[in-house]
């Protein structure tokens, strides 16, 4: 797989120094979020065929999962963004247009798998209303799953 770019995070540059940097669906870079360590990073939507990409992803059991919000326009979902990490990368899949993606709604249904991620009450219930009601996600909120912040480092170190 080919990169577009490299994208380090050296000296005082933050990550708002990259917000005007324009990302074009298809692309891919190399991200180094710790120093000496290049993170793979994709962006897709929900136009592409989104097979071959889950099928990456689901090689890791636990996957974690975080979702970008915008004000909810009638009748189509607030969410904008649908980002998972995982061993390969972090992969980026942009909403576009009102309609639910039947991929992705296969790929969340997975029984063998555990996304994790945060205020799960509240993102099982959006994500149901988007899916429907026979939606189901084994989804699992961070601090339930470690409740003591000091277990951070270790919980993450076995990723």
């Amino acid at each position: 797989m080919s990169f577009k770019d490299e994208i380090h995070f050296e000296g005082d540059s933050t990550l708002d120094s990259y917000a005007s940097k324009e990302w074009s669906i298809g692309d891919s870079y190399l991200v180094e979020f710790y120093s000496g360590k290049l993170v793979p990073v994709f962006l897709y939507d929900t136009t592409c065929n989104l097979k071959e990409i889950f099928e990456t992803i689901s090689k890791d059991q636990i996957i974690f999962v975080d979702f970008g919000f915008s004000k909810s326009r009638k009748g189509c979902p607030s969410f904008v963004l649908f980002t998972f990490c995982c061993k390969s990368g972090v992969y980026n899949i942009r909403q576009i247009g009102c309609e639910p993606n039947k991929q992705l709604k296969v790929f969340f249904g997975k029984k063998n798998l555990q996304f994790i991620g945060f205020q799960g009450i509240f993102i099982r219930k959006i994500l149901s209303q988007f899916f429907g009601k026979n939606f189901h996600i084994n989804y699992t909120d961070f601090f339930q799953k470690i409740p003591n912040t000091q277990d951070i480092p270790s919980f993450f170190a076995q990723y």
